[in-house]
């Protein structure tokens, strides 16, 4: 008989009432295989450390765009200044209307415009 309480037994013999126990340990190591109820136990908590990370990595994601959207009105932009146009001299504006004259349109139809004489 064995009271399965650790490295020790009691036994007896079915033969004479003599009994005798032992303290002895046993060197046999015994393999036990998972019952099915731990293995689904084991299932369902891989499960759910699965998608509390995903939960996880979500709310992440969202705080993310939050402090996107709610700190773009801090960054610091380089100042605004109209665009800087360059002069055209009124020699090129003449060369042009000379040009488009030769070729049979104004440089108006040509994309140009045509500048009035004294104006700089």
């Amino acid at each position: 008989m064995s009271t399965g309480l650790g490295p020790f037994y009691a036994s007896s013999s079915l033969g004479g009432n003599r009994r005798r126990t032992s303290t002895r340990r046993t060197t046999r190591s015994r393999t036990v295989a998972p019952s099915a109820a731990q293995l689904d136990r084991a299932r369902r908590q891989a499960e759910r450390a699965q998608q509390e990370a995903e939960r996880d990595g979500a709310i992440a994601q969202l705080r993310e765009l939050r402090r996107q959207m709610t700190s773009v009105h801090l960054e610091s932009f380089p100042t605004a200044h109209p665009p800087h146009v360059h002069r055209v001299r009124e020699v090129e504006f003449q060369r042009a209307a000379v040009d488009a004259d030769r070729l049979g349109g104004s440089p108006s139809e040509r994309g140009g415009s045509r500048r009035p004489a004294g104006d700089t």
